[in-house]
């Protein structure tokens, strides 16, 4: 998924990989591992990336840290919920 507003772009990729047990184990088992790559963009040239599980309040720290205003903020917010990728309840007053 990837949300643009102005000048700054959000991309939330997710995949998953598999964790399986040496070949002659006997006791393990085969794990599906989620992977969330989160990558945000502000031009010109600025690149921020959010290395952990991307939380509501990571998104917001990191907005915050590159400057976006609340407006912009609550436009990505809206666009993230409006995706299916924001499973929270938004209360603009």
């Amino acid at each position: 998924m990837a949300i643009s507003q102005g000048s700054l772009t959000i991309t939330i990729a997710n995949s998953a990989s598999a964790s399986q047990p040496s070949p002659l184990s006997n006791t393990g088992e085969t794990a599906v591992l989620p992977k969330v790559e989160t990558k945000v963009v502000e031009e010109p040239g600025s690149f921020w990336v959010i290395k952990d599980f991307p939380t509501i309040d990571r998104l917001a720290n990191a907005l915050n840290a590159m400057g976006v205003s609340t407006r912009d903020m609550m436009s990505i917010m809206q666009s993230l919920k409006s995706a299916g990728a924001l499973q929270a309840e938004l209360i603009i007053n």
